[in-house]
């Protein structure tokens, strides 16, 4: 291998002879030349070490400005001027054109040149050796730092798997990082699911539907092609994440003129796939297709660890589901069965092994409606005839993400046939135990009147005060048996209403004036508010004086003297709104819900005070709701309660003016 190349440009030819030979001797390998432009010919042709110039050459093309020329193609090349016509000038107008020695004609030595011409070649030669180390310093350390941000990438992925079990939530992820590493327009995602198929789609640029289109169509393509498996476009649940929307004035390209499809392969199976898309043509290097290889590898890791970790726990949730004494029936947005577990299939009279639709589920479609509806828990009591059966039904919407997506609704079913039929004999029996007790309570207290009243003879004063004590525990005991037959004769449907067109004003300021001596041995304001456009209302007018005067009784009850008891009745667009709000204790937020089950009597304390017997809630909901009508309670414990009923208008006068 010569110790380097070196072009002499001299119009003698003894002086291109003498470096020929002499450098030749040295390793050199010598290219010369006479003139300027068949000097340029060559070094267009090969690379020099150096080149070798005489100041004074024919062609028009002297030796400063030959070098000049080689300098602007090839910066690192040493250039030395020989010269018999020296100068100051000369030697100045060299140097500033790039010349590194400047010699005279004839020579002295040419051992001496020699020794200057191995200097310029390694000179040269470490140059460029200098220029390509530092060449390959900058390639390296780019290349460190573009591995460094795929392996940071990298990192992202492989980290976001410990902390969701979410697909799209990962391939936002994934995406978000690609778009720091390549210009793309659309990146997709599509992942295989049991229901389908999941595909997020995240949109760098304004683009149209169609292009988005477009995207879909490639990516389920390429993922039926690869996978051999058909996918319905229904079966496929999209999301677009912000995608910009051209402006009016901004015209977004509709096709896609370049893609990349990157499959996301676990287990040698094809589960998914990943898609970058631009509408410009050829918009994906090799280096980008590589980045998105590597991220699809790392993403395909994740995707195992996040089935392996949702499969168990899926897993564990069915083992839970299947060894629940409830049954639980789950089923999707869209109405497909997920989950009837074997307690749920016997409950309702299905055998394990047969395959149970939706559409089967004729007593549970309602509730499931209703849930769908109002959007929150619903509970009913369904009847399963054929299993003699009462299943207690609680529907509840499934929410799927941080936004409250419905995504399903589950139902617990838990059979309370023995707690209905023991509800049932125990009804029975109080009704039993009331009317045995009802004769002798009312037979004790028409003697106790009349001992009162000194029929008998006279009696005196402590007399007088037992047998008054003796009455008021006579009447409590009297009102506490009719309240039970009440309840009795409510719950096995013994009670049939007579309804009659009333005034509801009218009723309410009877229930008042009877209820005022009361009011007033406590000081308590009543006071009424009624809406003149009120009307007439086909109701039981006994029953609602019930109601009426069971929720103004416990007002004056729990209402300390010198408060404030408010009736009011509004009249809406399909039913009358009645309240009753008083000033007094109020009802703690944990207690409001068990204000109408029966002998509940809420924030009572033991000793003197408001007592009763803890029904007469219960009956007023009973009788509200035989009206079909609505009753609940708002109140704030220290600021008092308010009970609030609706009866619906009645539909009688309308048929009545109707036949008019």
């Amino acid at each position: 291998m010569p110790a380097g190349k070196i072009l002499v440009v001299d119009d003698e030819q003894i002086i291109r002879n003498l470096f020929s030979k002499t450098l030749g001797r040295e390793g050199y390998e010598v290219v010369t030349a006479k003139e300027g432009d068949e000097a340029l010919k060559l070094f267009a042709k090969d690379t020099f070490n150096l080149a070798i110039m005489d100041i004074k050459l024919p062609g028009g093309v002297d030796g400063v400005k030959l070098l000049k020329q080689f300098k602007e193609t090839d910066p690192d090349i040493e250039g030395m001027i020989i010269t018999g016509w020296a100068s100051l000038e000369s030697a100045i107008e060299a140097l500033k054109n790039g010349a590194s020695e400047y010699l005279t004609k004839p020579f002295d030595r040419i051992e001496d040149v020699v020794r200057v011409i191995n200097r310029l070649v390694e000179k040269q030669k470490l140059t460029v050796k200098n220029k390509q180390l530092q060449e390959e310093i900058k390639r390296q350390r780019d290349e460190l730092e573009r591995r460094a941000f795929e392996l940071g990438i990298l990192y992202d992925v492989s980290e976001a798997i410990s902390y969701t079990l979410d697909y799209k939530q990962l391939f936002e992820l994934i995406m978000d990082s690609l778009s720091k590493v390549i210009d793309y327009d659309i990146c997709a995602s599509f992942i295989l699911t049991e229901k389908g198929g999941s595909l997020v789609v995240k949109a760098a640029k304004a683009v149209t539907k169609d292009f988005v289109g477009e995207v879909k169509k490639n990516v389920i393509e390429a993922f039926s092609s690869l996978s051999g498996q058909t996918i319905n476009e229904e079966d496929i649940s999209v999301s677009l994440e912000d995608i910009p929307r051209p402006g009016k004035e901004e015209k977004a390209p509709a096709r896609v003129k370049s893609f990349f499809n990157v499959p996301l392969i676990v287990k040698d199976k094809v589960v998914g796939m990943l898609n970058v898309s631009s509408f410009r043509k050829d918009a994906f290097s090799l280096t980008s297709i590589r980045i998105i290889y590597t991220i699809s590898y790392q993403a395909a890791i994740a995707v195992e660890r996040l089935r392996s970790i949702i499969a168990a726990e899926k897993s564990k949730m069915e083992s839970m589901v299947e060894s629940m004494t409830e049954g639980v029936v789950m089923i999707d947005e869209r109405g497909r069965m997920v989950i009837l577990n074997p307690q749920a299939r016997q409950m309702l009279g299905f055998g394990l092994d047969k395959e149970i639709s939706i559409f089967a589920l004729s007593n549970l479609d309602k509730i499931f409606q209703e849930c769908q509806d109002k959007k929150k828990l619903v509970t009913k009591e369904i009847l399963i005839p054929q299993e003699k059966k009462v299943l207690q039904c609680n529907v509840s919407p499934v929410k799927g993400d941080e936004e409250g997506k419905i995504i399903g609704m589950v139902a617990i079913l838990r059979d309370i046939t023995k707690e209905k039929e023991v509800d049932r004999m125990k009804t029975e029996f109080i009704s039993t135990v009331s009317h045995e007790l009802r004769t002798p309570l009312t037979t004790i207290k028409e003697f106790v009147s009349i001992l009162l009243d000194e029929i008998p003879g006279n009696i005196n004063k402590d007399q007088k005060e037992y047998l008054t004590i003796v009455k008021g525990n006579t009447d409590r005991l009297v009102r506490l048996i009719v309240n039970l037959l009440d309840i009795s004769r409510i719950e096995t449907g013994r009670v049939k209403l007579k309804r009659v067109l009333v005034n509801p004003v009218t009723l309410v300021k009877d229930v008042i004036l009877s209820m005022g001596v009361e009011a007033n041995k406590k000081k308590i304001k009543l006071e009424t508010f009624f809406e003149p456009t009120l009307p007439d209302l086909y109701i039981d007018p006994d029953r609602i004086t019930q109601v009426f005067t069971n929720l103004i009784g416990n007002a004056i009850k729990f209402t300390p003297e010198g408060g404030r008891i408010t009736v009011e009745l509004k009249d809406r667009k399909k039913e009358v709104v009645a309240s009753v709000a008083d000033t007094g204790i109020g009802i703690s937020p944990e207690n409001l819900d068990k204000v109408f089950n029966r002998f509940q009597q809420i924030d009572r304390v033991d000793g003197p005070g408001a007592k009763g017997t803890g029904l007469g809630l219960s009956i007023s909901k009973a009788l509200v709701e035989m009206h079909k009508g609505r009753i609940w309670a708002e109140s704030e414990p220290g600021k008092g309660s308010k009970f609030i009923f609706t009866l619906p208008r009645s539909k009688f006068r309308r048929k009545m003016v109707n036949i008019q």
